[in-house]
């Protein structure tokens, strides 16, 4: 039903003055509609051309949706499935959205659950079956709400096929559609409470089945066709619906949720009435209208001028300005300058707009700092508390929705696990207070961390996988610090050992060669060399020496010992501190002493060791002697 317009005399009445439709009402309500879904129309256009309303619905419908938890599901597994098929499959979160959008502007919104389908013809002659996609049009053809032509199969011409839509299973074919409030009609029982749902053919659809176009009747469920062909609306199944309705007095249509927007449709009509004042200010007085006349004076009448002379004089002088700025134009009498308008910017009803636009914030249920912003939009103020409190039954809706309408379709037609899940709470980011009070709590020990970080916004699942990831890389990266730093200590002991060992050496070296030094004279005799030469040619026979083999080593201590005794027992000693301090070096060192090689180092020198040593022992006998 379309609206009621009042006529010009309806509205101003016998006596021309301006007609109320009740002294309780104001001109508006000589516009309401009188069915609900001419209003739903007004809804949508406001919706679409105001960008007040429009701000604030899409601000209502995104808002309150915050990330889907899956706290109570502990197989990782099954939490991905789901997390695959809600967010990337089905785009849970936008198309709450878009439920948000229908809710806000008509007071309704209604989904269906749908599967895809691939029809089949059967031929009644072979009784083969064979997809209508795959049947070339001019082959199979769809006429009179019924598939008739040659069959594919046997080639026999088939004045109707049998048909046959077979739904497929899958992830990629099961669907959630939105219906349009305007073609649902809803039938209520005021005694019982019962709703039936019916659902009304789109005029596209009825032409598509009507005219046969082949292609797209292929894609129509064949109970859409069936319904054109009977006239008659579709009943759509109660456990097929979801029907998010807005709260509503009792009253004869209860069916219905009454659109958010019902209360401002004056105030919105008031607005609109401002706007096309301002539009008509804007119109005809912003630029003002500049005119020229000739001015009285005491040298004559300007009347008694000739007024087409002086116009064409006037013209011809404005053309001389518009050519050459600087031209001095020359009148025989005074002109007069004037303008008419341009006060535009007075007239204009900016605040009454303004008071008028907060009236429709208001009137929607939220504060005006939800849509503009403010200095008091903080999370311990009222304002958010209003929006909070707002949003609760709505979010209790939307899990409503999906735990026991997605969920169950999706367990349903996927044979996917039964899960429940929820939203992450609804805070804001500088909700201070709150966070202070989780944190002390926290302190005390009276909350989990687990639900700490809800409460702070963040995930606790990626963080708990963080502090595994950064718990394994800080060991791994203690190990190498400590392992560094032992191999430090072994390498730094090393060389202080090296060190103590060749200031030993270097200080029975030292001894030797002042003892060399003291029998100086007896080795020079001996070795008939000069004094001076008695270092080198001892240090020469210790090189010679440790240059044999063992059985030569034997041979030359002996003919040394019975040719040159006094030099003999110094080569020994040298030989002793060179001995000692080479198998204190490798006692020293206990990674060497793991190596073959050091057991090779070590053998030779024990066999020196022990020839001198027996050399010793001998020659001390002899001495005793």
């Amino acid at each position: 039903m379309a609206l009621r317009y009042l006529t010009t005399e309806q509205n101003f009445g016998a006596s021309g003055k301006l007609k109320y439709p009740n002294p309780f009402f104001d001109l508006s309500k000589n516009y309401i509609p009188k069915d609900i879904k001419t209003l739903f129309r007004i809804c949508r256009t406001y919706f679409y051309k105001n960008e007040l309303l429009h701000q604030i619905i899409k601000k209502l419908s995104e808002y309150p949706i915050t990330d889907i938890l899956y706290n109570d599901v502990e197989d990782s597994n099954v939490r991905e499935k789901y997390d695959i098929l809600l967010k990337h499959r089905f785009q849970i979160k936008g198309f709450l959205r878009d439920i948000g959008l229908d809710f806000y502007t008509f007071g309704n919104s209604f989904i269906i659950t749908n599967l895809d389908f691939i029809r089949w013809l059967t031929c009644p002659k072979c009784n083969d079956s064979f997809q209508a996609l795959e049947a070339k049009v001019g082959q199979v053809k769809f006429q009179k709400f019924k598939y008739h032509g040659m069959c594919p199969k046997c080639g026999a011409t088939v004045e109707e096929f049998k048909v046959d839509d077979k739904t497929l299973v899958g992830p990629e074919h099961l669907k959630f559609l939105r219906l349009s409030p305007e073609s649902v009609d809803i039938e209520y029982t005021s005694i019982t409470g019962k709703c039936d749902y019916f659902l009304n053919i789109d005029s596209k659809v009825k032409k598509i089945v009507n005219i046969g176009d082949r292609p797209k009747v292929d894609g129509l469920p064949w109970i859409f066709i069936e319904a054109v062909k009977e006239n008659r609306k579709i009943k759509l199944e109660k456990n097929n619906l979801y029907h998010f309705k807005a709260s509503t007095l009792a009253e004869d249509d209860m069916g219905w949720g009454k659109p958010p927007l019902l209360p401002c449709l004056g105030i919105i009509w008031y607005n609109q009435t401002l706007r096309r004042a301002n539009e008509a200010i804007a119109a005809e007085h912003i630029l003002p209208k500049r005119y020229l006349s000739p001015a009285s004076s005491t040298s004559g009448d300007p009347m008694s001028v000739n007024l087409g002379r002086w116009r064409a004089s006037m013209e011809d002088q404005l053309q001389r300005w518009r050519k050459d700025e600087n031209h001095v134009g020359i009148f025989p009498i005074a002109v007069n300058a004037q303008s008419i308008g341009g006060d535009g910017k007075i007239l204009m009803l900016h605040n009454e707009l303004r008071i008028n636009e907060e009236t429709i914030i208001n009137a929607m249920g939220v504060p005006i700092e939800f849509i503009k912003g403010g200095a008091s939009w903080t999370g311990s103020s009222v304002s958010l508390r209003i929006v909070e409190n707002r949003f609760m039954n709505y979010r209790e809706d939307l899990l409503d929705f999906l735990n026991y309408f997605v969920l169950d379709k999706i367990s349903q037609f996927l044979d996917y696990p039964r899960i429940k899940v929820k939203f992450r709470s609804l805070r804001m980011s500088d909700d201070s207070e709150t966070k202070d009070l989780a944190l002390r709590t926290a302190q005390q020990g009276w909350l989990s961390p687990t639900h700490l970080l809800d409460q702070l916004g963040f995930e606790p699942e990626t963080d708990q996988k963080y502090r595994i990831s950064d718990t394994k890389f800080d060991n791994e990266l203690a190990a190498m610090r400590a392992e560094a730093q032992a191999d430090a200590q072994a390498t730094a002991q090393e060389t202080l050992a090296k060190a103590q060992i060749r200031s030993q050496q270097i200080m029975q070296e030292l001894a030797a060669s002042y003892d060399e030094k003291l029998f100086g004279e007896e080795l020079a005799v001996e070795m008939k060399v000069n004094k001076e030469e008695t270092g080198i040619v001892l240090r020469k026979l210790a090189v010679q020496f440790s240059l044999l083999p063992p059985e030569g080593q034997n041979m030359f201590l002996n003919e040394l010992s019975q040719t040159m005794p006094l030099t003999a027992g110094f080569v020994i000693k040298r030989l002793q501190i060179a001995s000692q301090f080479s198998m204190g070096e490798e006692k020293e060192t206990p990674e060497e002493q793991t190596k073959e090689t050091t057991t090779v180092t070590k053998k030779s020198p024990t066999k020196e060791t022990k020839t001198v040593k027996e050399h010793t022992r001998k020659g001390s006998i002899e001495e005793t002697q």
